[in-house]
């Protein structure tokens, strides 16, 4: 990335952070998040959904919940899984009430400050 100063935000700990899940290194029971540095660096060409922000989550990739091994930012053994992370439905690319995925076509979604899931506008009911 021409420009950006692009790192793993792991040290930080469990921070607020735009969020990614790639689907390429997901294991069948267990999802993972991955910062924006190893989005671009680490999942390169992998197919990844974007979650967008989340609150109080570390980055999975350098952990064994990343089935591509270790993170290119932190060598050597994998760390321990985060066990303060939260995994919804929007780990598997379901997303709303109706568990649907996201169509980005067709589909208006929000989010709700709260609970961070996203709902489609359409199975909103929203008082005027």
């Amino acid at each position: 990335v021409t420009g950006e100063m692009v790192t793993c935000s792991y040290p930080q700990g469990y921070i607020k952070q735009d969020l990614y899940v790639c689907m390429t290194c997901k294991q069948s029971d267990q999802p993972a998040g991955v910062c924006f540095g190893c989005m671009k660096v680490c999942h390169q060409g992998h197919q990844i959904h974007e979650l967008f922000t989340k609150r109080k989550f570390r980055c999975d990739c350098r952990t064994q919940r990343c089935a591509a091994g270790s993170c290119g930012f932190h060598r050597g053994e994998p760390a321990d899984v985060n066990t303060k992370n939260k995994y919804g439905h929007n780990f598997d690319g379901l997303y709303c009430a109706c568990n649907q995925p996201y169509d980005p076509d067709k589909d208006v979604m929000m989010q709700c400050w709260i609970c961070e899931d996203w709902f489609h506008e359409g199975c909103l009911t929203i008082p005027r």
